[in-house]
């Protein structure tokens, strides 16, 4: 069993084993570690078993000894599209997904190349470029929430379909799952 703590200074992890007194055995893991900044916002472990934690300054991976750094570097296409990690997801084909105040990217983790989806208002765009949660679901859907609306990924166009609903519109939407017989719940403020 491994635990994960992220207080406003530290990230903490223990690693399940228990110490002569009973307790639990807890290393730090800080800047002067390799971690970008120490306000973590996200924490995702992809099918490789890297850990990618999502903070206020950028993409963490980290391979149980060192971190390699994701971060915007302005009009550089193969960097994320901002600095402040909200969500992180990996779909069915290995591409991971980052979330961010100002767009979505998705990393190509063979090649580290990154593409940027933002909203641009062009048809296919993502609504609103402050993601806030991401889903797939059991039929490999990707569901992207924003303070916009939610989106609906179209893998074989790479475009995003907005589902359209009053209740959905400008509500800030906070989570997405999906329930045993199918349906997509979301939440909102």
């Amino acid at each position: 069993i491994i635990m994960i703590i992220i207080t406003n200074e530290n990230l903490v992890f223990a690693d399940g084993n228990i110490s002569n007194n009973g307790g639990i055995n807890f290393k730090r893991i800080t800047i002067e570690d390799g971690l970008s900044q120490t306000t973590v916002e996200y924490i995702y472990q992809d099918s490789d078993g890297y850990m990618w934690f999502g903070t206020d300054n950028g993409l963490n991976k980290y391979d149980g000894t060192n971190f390699e750094v994701y971060k915007y570097k302005g009009e550089d296409e193969n960097s994320i599209s901002g600095d402040i990690i909200v969500s992180i997801i990996e779909d069915s084909n290995g591409y991971l997904w980052i979330g961010t105040t100002t767009g979505l990217n998705k990393l190509n983790r063979k090649t580290g190349k990154i593409k940027r989806y933002l909203a641009d208002g062009s048809n296919g765009s993502i609504s609103d470029g402050n993601i806030c949660e991401m889903f797939v679901d059991s039929k490999d859907r990707m569901w992207v929430a924003t303070n916009q609306g939610l989106n609906l990924y179209d893998n074989k166009n790479d475009k995003f379909v907005k589902v359209a609903s009053e209740y959905l519109e400008n509500k800030g939407l906070q989570d997405i799952t999906e329930d045993h017989e199918g349906n997509i719940w979301v939440s909102t403020r």
